[in-house]
């Protein structure tokens, strides 16, 4: 998984300023900093931050893959 400050710092964020973002606590954002942004609220941070969820999460990234209709 990828570090959640480092792509923040990327971006000119910090873990604070994504929980000021998300309303919730900083110990929530720090939580998932260490062990990885849970599936319900990766669109919510990538919405917030731009980050793509296949960055946030890497190993979901298929999930995020948008299906392509064969024509």
């Amino acid at each position: 998984m990828s570090n959640l400050a480092d792509l923040l710092k990327n971006r000119g964020k910090n873990l604070s300023d994504l929980a000021l973002a998300l309303k919730v606590n900083k110990g929530t954002v720090s939580r998932w900093n260490k062990n990885g942004v849970p599936h319900s609220r990766i669109t919510d941070v990538e919405s917030k931050t731009g980050i793509p969820a296949c960055d946030i999460r890497p190993d979901l990234a298929r999930e995020f893959v948008k299906k392509v209709d064969a024509q």
